[in-house]
C-alpha cells in the first residue's frame, strides 16, 4: 500500500511538472493548432453564474448567436438583458435545462444547430461538494457531482458531435481543473474533474482530421459561488471575469 505522504509528494510534483512545462506545450501547440474564424453560434453551459456568465458576457456581440443554457430562469433572463445592453443586435436563445437531463438537452442541442449551425460550444456547467445543500448525503451529493459535472459534458457534447464532423468545422471548450492534480479534497469532485480532464485531451486527438478544435481549460481557484464557502483567501485565487477574459483569448488563439 503507497503511504498517504508519497501520494501528497507525487502530487505535489506533478502539479509542479505541469507549471513548468506548460509554457513549453503552448509554444508546441501554437505551431500545430489550426486558426479557427471568430464564431458567431456559440453554445454556452453553466451560465447563471460565475465562469459561466461571464463567458457569455464576453461573447455577447452584435451579429453573434448565443444559446445559454442555465437551471434558473430569472437569471437567465437577467444575464440576456445584460448581454443585450452591451450588443443590442446580439441574438439570444434561453433554456432553462439541467445538463443532466439527457433528453431534454439532446432536444434543444439538436435544433438549435439545425437552425443555426453551432461554431463553439462550451461545456461549463458544474457543482462541488462545497456548492451543494448541507440537506444532502454524502452519496447523493456523489451522484450530483457526477451527473453535472461527467455526464453533463457527454450530454451537452455528443448530440453536436456528428455534425460538427460532417461540416468539419467547430470548436469544443470542456472547462476541467486542477483538482485532480491536487487530490486532497473533495474525492468525487476531483474525479469528475479528472475524468473532463482526461476525455477532453483524448478527444482533441480524435477530432483533429475532421479540422475540430478541442480545448481543455484546467483553471485554479475562481471566485464563484462554488468558492465562497472556502472563504475570500484562496491562493492564487481570481475573478470569474479574468477567468473568462483568459479563456476567450486561449480559445482565439
Amino acid at each position: 500500500m503507497i503511504p498517504d505522504v508519497l501520494m501528497l509528494l507525487v502530487s505535489i510534483v506533478g502539479s509542479l511538472l505541469l507549471l513548468v512545462f506548460s509554457p513549453l506545450l503552448h509554444l508546441m501547440n501554437a505551431f500545430r493548432n489550426k486558426s479557427f474564424p471568430t464564431p458567431k453560434v456559440i453554445v454556452i453551459t453553466g451560465v447563471t453564474s460565475g465562469i459561466g456568465r461571464s463567458l457569455a458576457l464576453k461573447y455577447a456581440d452584435n451579429g453573434v448567436v448565443l444559446a445559454l443554457i442555465g437551471r434558473s430562469m430569472d437569471k437567465l433572463n437577467e444575464l440576456k438583458a445584460d448581454c443585450q445592453r452591451k450588443a443590442p443586435n446580439c441574438q439570444v436563445t434561453l433554456a432553462q435545462i439541467d445538463v443532466s437531463h439527457r433528453d431534454k438537452l439532446k432536444m434543444f442541442l439538436s435544433e438549435f444547430d439545425a437552425q443555426h449551425s453551432v461554431d463553439l460550444v462550451i461545456a461549463n456547467a458544474g457543482v462541488s461538494d462545497a456548492a451543494l445543500s448541507k440537506e444532502m448525503s454524502y452519496e447523493e451529493k456523489a451522484h450530483e457531482i457526477i451527473n453535472t459535472n461527467v455526464n453533463g459534458v457527454m450530454n451537452t457534447l455528443l448530440p453536436l458531435l456528428p455534425s460538427f464532423r460532417k461540416r468539419r468545422h467547430g470548436q469544443i471548450v470542456i472547462i476541467g481543473s486542477l483538482a485532480p492534480f491536487l487530490s486532497m479534497v473533495y474525492p468525487t469532485y476531483s474525479a469528475s474533474k479528472a475524468a473532463v480532464n482526461s476525455y477532453a485531451l483524448t478527444l482533441r486527438h480524435e477530432l483533429m482530421p475532421y479540422g475540430i478544435g478541442v480545448t481543455m481549460v484546467a483553471p485554479g481557484f475562481v471566485f464563484t459561488h462554488l468558492t465562497d464557502v472556502l472563504g475570500s483567501k484562496l491562493p492564487m485565487a481570481v475573478s470569474s471575469e479574468y477567468a473568462a477574459q483568459t479563456i476567450h483569448d486561449g480559445v482565439s488563439k
